[in-house]
C-alpha cells in the first residue's frame, strides 16, 4: 500500500504549528522536518529525491542546515505522536546548531560501563523518589534533597558509570522530556499516558539493560523534577550535564547504597546472557572479517561487551584505508584495547 507523504506531512505541519516551542525549551523553535520511506521522500513541502543522508529516525546536516527526519514503513495511526516525535529530532537538530558539546563517548562506553547489582539498586531507589516527587506524595523538598544525596552518593562509587549515564540523560532525555511535553499541549491525555509509562518503565529493573536506553526516560523524569523543586537553569548549552551540575546542591549528606535482590538478579542474567552470545559466535567462527581496522561504530541501542568483545545488531562500521565501511547483519566483534577490530564473528 502507497504512503500519502505529502498528506501525512500536512497533517504534522498542522499539529506542529499548534506547539508553543518556547514553552518546551528556552530558544527552542521548529525546524525543516521530512518523511520518507524506502522509495520517497518529502521534504519541506515537495517531494525530493531520496540519499544516503536520510537513514533512520534522526536529525541529519542536510545542504547546509540540520533538519529532522522520520521514516515510515505504514500510515501512521496517531499523527499526535508522529508530531512529538518529529519535534524530539528538531531538539536534536537544536542542540547540533547550539552547539551541544556533552555528549558521552559512546563507543567507550560500550567496553567500559559496568553494570553492578549496587548501582542498579541506588537507581532503582533513585525512580522511586522521582515517582513520589512527580505524583505529588509526601513532602517534595525533602525527598528531592533525598533524590539528590543518593545520586552524589552514586556518583562517587561510580564516577565512570554515573557521568556516562549524565551525558545519555543530557542528550536524550531533554529530548525525551521536549516530546512528552509537546505531546501534553497537543493532547493532555496522551501526554499523562506517556508520563505514566515513563515512571511505569523506570520502576522495574529489567529495563536497565542497556542502560543507554533507560537513561532517556531517567533524563525526561529528572528535568521535570528539577524543574518542579528548583530554581537551577535546566535549558542553557552549559559545559556539564545537568546531572553532574547539581550534584554540589546535594550537600554533605550522603545516602548508603544497598543492593537489592531483584537488581541482583537481573543483572546476573544480564552478564551470563552475553557471556553465552560471546562465546556461541565464537565457537561458531564464521568470520566475517579479520585484520586490524579501527573501529568506527557499534549499533549502540543494544550493544553488549564482555573483556575485548562486543557486540553489534543490524550493522557494524569501520576504517578501512582512509575510508568507513559499512558491513550488515548480526555480529560479535574482538579488539585490541586502542578499539581495533582483530576479528569479526557473525552470531
Amino acid at each position: 500500500m502507497d504512503i500519502n507523504l505529502k498528506e501525512i506531512y500536512d497533517q504534522v505541519k498542522e499539529r506542529i504549528g499548534r506547539v508553543d516551542f518556547f514553552r518546551l525549551w528556552k530558544g527552542f523553535h521548529p525546524f525543516r522536518f521530512a518523511l520518507y520511506t524506502d522509495s520517497q521522500c518529502y521534504f519541506d513541502g515537495s517531494y525530493i529525491e531520496r540519499t544516503d543522508d536520510f537513514c533512520a529516525n534522526t536529525s541529519i546536516l542536510f545542504q547546509g542546515e540540520y533538519i529532522a527526519i522520520w521514516k515510515l514503513s505504514e500510515t501512521p495511526k496517531d499523527i499526535d505522536r508522529l508530531a512529538a516525535s518529529l519535534i524530539h529530532e528538531m531538539f536534536h537538530a537544536f542542540q547540533s546548531a547550539s552547539g551541544e558539546s556533552r555528549f558521552p563517548d559512546e563507543r567507550e562506553a560500550v567496553f567500559r560501563y559496568g553494570y553492578s547489582a549496587e548501582n542498579l539498586s541506588a537507581k532503582l531507589r533513585e525512580a522511586e523518589l522521582i515517582r513520589q516527587i512527580l505524583e505529588g506524595e509526601g513532602n517534595a523538598g525533602e525527598t528531592y534533597r533525598q533524590l539528590l544525596s543518593l545520586r552524589r552518593s552514586r556518583a562517587e562509587r561510580y564516577p565512570y558509570e554515573y557521568a556516562y549515564e549524565a551525558g545519555v540523560e543530557q542528550i536524550e532525555g531533554t529530548a525525551n522530556y521536549v516530546e512528552a511535553s509537546a505531546l501534553t499541549q497537543l493532547n493532555p491525555e496522551k501526554g499523562e499516558a506517556v508520563w505514566k509509562r515513563i515512571l511505569e518503565r523506570i520502576s522495574r529493573p529489567e529495563n536497565y539493560f542497556p542502560v543507554r536506553i533507560i537513561s532517556y526516560q531517567i533524563g525526561a523524569a529528572m528535568i521535570a523534577c528539577v524543574k518542579s523543586c528548583s530554581d537551577t537553569d535546566c535549558e542553557s548549552f552549559g559545559k556539564q550535564p545537568l546531572a553532574l551540575e547539581i550534584l554540589p546542591k546535594a550537600g554533605d549528606r550522603t545516602e548508603p547504597l544497598p543492593v537489592d535482590g531483584e537488581a541482583e538478579k537481573c543483572v546476573k542474567q544480564y552478564l551470563e546472557e552475553t557471556h553465552d552470545l560471546v562465546q556461541a559466535a565464537v565457537q561458531k567462527n564464521d568470520i566475517v572479517l579479520s585484520g586490524s581496522f579501527p573501529l568506527v561504530s557499534v549499533n549502540i541501542w543494544d550493544a553488549r561487551s564482555e573483556g575485548n568483545y562486543v557486540t553489534s545488531n543490524i550493522f557494524l562500521m569501520y576504517r578501512d584505508k582512509g575510508e568507513n565501511k559499512t558491513i550488515y547483519g548480526d555480529f560479535v566483534i574482538e579488539t585490541d584495547r586502542d578499539y581495533n577490530i582483530l576479528t569479526v564473528y557473525r552470531k
